[in-house]
């Protein structure tokens, strides 16, 4: 699960979520406890993603990864977010 910065056009995550051998449906927090960088803010409109990684490397990108988004922004707090995984990533 990946935050970022709702808007943001590149740039390091504020937050990254690696769960390893999910089961799913699967419950989620994430938070500036997960910051990329410390220190920097967890507020305002937060974009969601996450993908599911075929081969485990966060690094690379398959024709078998699965990928969800947010079609909203969300608040930090936000309770019930549900991200759905089914596209192919690009």
């Amino acid at each position: 699960v990946i935050a970022r910065r709702a808007g943001a056009a590149g740039g390091p995550p504020l937050a990254v979520l690696r769960l390893p051998d999910p089961a799913f449906p699967l419950g989620f927090e994430i938070g500036p406890e997960k910051a990329m960088i410390a220190g920097m803010p967890f507020a305002g409109d937060i974009a969601l993603t996450a993908r599911l990684d075929a081969d485990g490397d966060a690094m690379t990108r398959g024709p078998s990864d699965l990928t969800g988004a947010l079609a909203s922004p969300v608040q930090p707090g936000a309770t019930g977010v549900r991200i759905e995984l089914g596209a192919a990533a690009p």
